[in-house]
């Protein structure tokens, strides 16, 4: 049996290596408690005010845009508050971005193998949360499509509400500015489950949790081994897809309306 071999810390000024964490550096007397504080300061907060500024909003949508609004309308300004806040979040952290956009790094085979897995997924949470609701909540699942029938073009709408934007926004917010910021001040492991958990219950349902952490798994699971954003992209636009064309093929509106 190898002996474990202990990795060396050094000093953040002086570069000064020892192998035990220690407050003060022993060569130059730098603190190397600052550096941790400021990365908390730097990372921490910023994930912290963004997603609470988010939950505010989501929780207090009712003061915020009152009740002259149709359905159409509030879901509108919701996602339009929410897309401007991913982009001013992340644009201030793009560097730390900015890889995970590289289309450089995509592996074309394990995307083209990642779409199947994600339809067989979405077939199974739509029935297993449709049960769920019938059997368990008795009540009727909610239906992606309904809330866009009084719009001039509720497909169009439907699919660019329901899967284009939330698998561009909701990637970068929390595969890209969340995870990146959070692995930053802690373990790839700790961003992995945090990001996951923190993206499950923005979506405010609990029975979606069933479906919705094991998602955020395995989205942040791709952006730490493959570094790149396109794979949870491409993995939730399917996902969502799927399900707003399971819902309009049982309602017999596939390919009628535009």
């Amino acid at each position: 049996m190898q002996p474990e071999i202990q990795a060396e810390l050094a000093c953040k000024r002086c570069k000064t290596t020892f192998s035990v964490p220690t407050r003060f550096c022993p060569q130059c007397g730098y603190s190397q408690l600052q550096e941790a504080e400021s990365n908390w300061m730097t990372y921490l907060w910023p994930v912290l005010i963004f997603y609470f500024l988010i939950l505010i909003y989501l929780l207090g949508s009712g003061l915020f845009l009152g009740n002259s609004l149709s359905g159409f309308e509030r879901l509108l300004w919701s996602d339009l508050i929410f897309s401007s806040l991913v982009l001013f979040f992340s644009l201030c952290y793009f560097k730390n971005l900015a890889e995970g956009l590289s289309l450089k790094k995509i592996k074309w085979t394990l995307l083209l193998l990642l779409i199947p897995a994600c339809l067989l997924f979405a077939f199974a949470v739509y029935y297993g949360a449709d049960y769920l609701n019938k059997t368990v909540f008795v009540k009727e699942s909610e239906e992606m499509y309904s809330i866009y029938q009084s719009t001039a073009y509720p497909i169009f709408y439907t699919f660019l509400f329901t899967a284009v934007q939330p698998a561009i926004f909701e990637e970068l917010a929390f595969r890209g500015f969340i995870y990146k910021n959070l692995e930053k001040i802690s373990s790839p492991k700790a961003a992995i489950i945090v990001s996951a958990f923190m993206f499950a219950i923005l979506h405010l349902s609990f029975i979606s949790l069933i479906w919705l952490v094991p998602m955020g798994l395995v989205y942040a699971l791709l952006r730490h081994k493959y570094q790149v954003l396109w794979y949870g992209m491409v993995a939730h636009f399917t996902h969502n897809s799927t399900v707003i064309l399971i819902q309009l093929y049982e309602k017999g509106e596939l390919f009628i309306n535009p």
